[in-house]
C-alpha cells in the first residue's frame, strides 16, 4: 500500500512538473518570436521579453532539477559502488542520499534568506520593473523538490523504482 502511495504520488508530481516544464518552452518559444516579429518587422522590441526569457529559464533549471531528482536521474559516480556487495552498495547509496540531502537543505535556508533580503530591499529588474523575488523563489523551489525526491527515494528503498 505505502510503496503504491508513493508511486502514484510520483507518477503525479513527475506529470505536473513536465507539463510545467513543456509549457515553459513553449513560451520561451512564443516569447522570442514574437519579439523577433516586433524587432526587426515593427522596429519595436517587446520591452522586458529577454528579462522574461531569461526568468523563464532559471524556473526551467530549478523545476528540471526536481524532476530529475524525482526520477532519481541525476549523475553519479558507481563505478567503485557497483563492486560492492548488495549490502554495502544499499549503505552507500543511502548515506550519499542522505548527503545530498544535507547540503540541499543548507541551500534551501540560505536561498530563503536571500530571498527574503532582496524582498525587503523591493529589488526590481531593470528592463521590466519584475521582482527580483520571482526569479529568485526558484532555488529554494527547487532545492525543496530535490531535498523531496531525495527523501522520497530513501522512503522507498534502493531495490525499488517508486516511478514504475
Amino acid at each position: 500500500m505505502r510503496a503504491t502511495l508513493l508511486a502514484m504520488v510520483l507518477r503525479r508530481c513527475d506529470a505536473l512538473l513536465g507539463a510545467l516544464l513543456a509549457l515553459a518552452m513553449l513560451a520561451l518559444v512564443a516569447i522570442n518570436f514574437a519579439n523577433v516579429v516586433a524587432r526587426y518587422v515593427f522596429a519595436a522590441p517587446l520591452p522586458a521579453a529577454d528579462e522574461i526569457m531569461t526568468f523563464t529559464m532559471v524556473w526551467g533549471v530549478f523545476l528540471g532539477a526536481g524532476l530529475v531528482s524525482l526520477r532519481g536521474g541525476h549523475l553519479s559516480m558507481d563505478l567503485a559502488v557497483g563492486l560492492l556487495p548488495a549490502r554495502a552498495k544499499r549503505a552507500v547509496g543511502a548515506a550519499a542520499a542522505l548527503a545530498s540531502v544535507l547540503v540541499l537543505g543548507f541551500m534551501f535556508v540560505h536561498s530563503l534568506e536571500y530571498l527574503a533580503t532582496i524582498g525587503a530591499i523591493g529589488l526590481t529588474s531593470m528592463g521590466g520593473g519584475i521582482p527580483m523575488t520571482v526569479p529568485h523563489l526558484a532555488l529554494p523551489v527547487g532545492f525543496l523538490l530535490m531535498i523531496a525526491g531525495g527523501l522520497l527515494r530513501l522512503a522507498a528503498g534502493p531495490a525499488e523504482d517508486p516511478t514504475g
